[in-house]
């Protein structure tokens, strides 16, 4: 038998001759199907995993590279950060539609639980993105930060406080349910409200965050995921 450091090129293609080029999702059967029994012996055998084995490793490195330059992550934040911040974001909105798309009157009871929500959802979305790198978050996340320093007062009045440094919101429940309600109507209903103003500025972090996770992904040009190439190639893909 021809030793694995003589294969060549030629002998690549004779080796793969027997293989279909079926690209569809059933790709692996229908490499198993198309397959010689040259091919499947040579498998059986380990030859095959050898020549494999002995030709990407010697080419790997020149033509791996391109691969990977094309499609390793540019984006600051993780994959983890940025889902938490659109997670965190449409958890923000849907609060805050159930505040200001509510034209009824509420009971303090009801309304002070639709306001702990809004308040909860408000803090875990600054959490999130507080871990940002992105210069597009962190500007739409100061940007609701502002957004409450101007209704600080407001908010005071109706029992709701803004942390100086933090900026999270905290809600004393004796001093709500005992607000005026036309105050507490006006900072959480109607479009024109906080809390509408609130679910605009977490759609816009949301909208950040997608757009930053398209930076994240590690799949080449030509759709191939180029993960394997970062390690050592996946030889097991082709077994």
């Amino acid at each position: 038998m021809r030793g694995i450091g003589m294969w060549d090129s030629s002998s690549i293609s004779t080796l793969f001759s027997g293989v279909g080029s079926s690209r569809s999702s059933n790709a692996a059967s229908s490499f198993i199907a198309n397959m010689d029994m040259t091919t499947y012996s040579g498998i059986r055998s380990g030859s095959y995993f050898k020549l494999l084995k002995s030709y990407y490793g010697n080419n790997l490195n020149s033509k791996a590279q391109s691969l990977v330059s094309s499609s390793v992550s540019t984006s600051k934040d993780s994959a983890k950060t940025l889902a938490s911040i659109e997670t965190e974001s449409e958890d923000m909105v849907k609060s805050a539609q159930a505040l200001y798309k509510n034209s009824g009157k509420d009971d303090t009871d009801a309304m002070y639980k639709k306001v702990s929500a809004f308040v909860s959802d408000y803090n875990s979305l600054i959490n999130a993105a507080d871990d940002s790198e992105t210069k597009q978050i962190s500007r739409n996340l100061e940007s609701l930060k502002s957004l409450t320093d101007v209704n600080a007062k407001s908010l005071a009045k109706v029992g709701i406080t803004v942390d100086s440094k933090s900026g999270k919101l905290s809600v004393d429940e004796d001093t709500f349910k005992k607000a005026d309600s036309t105050k507490v109507d006006a900072l959480f209903k109607g479009n024109g409200s906080y809390a509408y103003a609130v679910a605009s500025k977490a759609s816009m972090l949301e909208y950040a965050a997608k757009n930053e996770s398209e930076k994240t992904n590690t799949y080449g040009a030509d759709g191939r995921y180029t993960q394997a190439y970062n390690s050592g190639y996946n030889y097991n893909m082709f077994l």
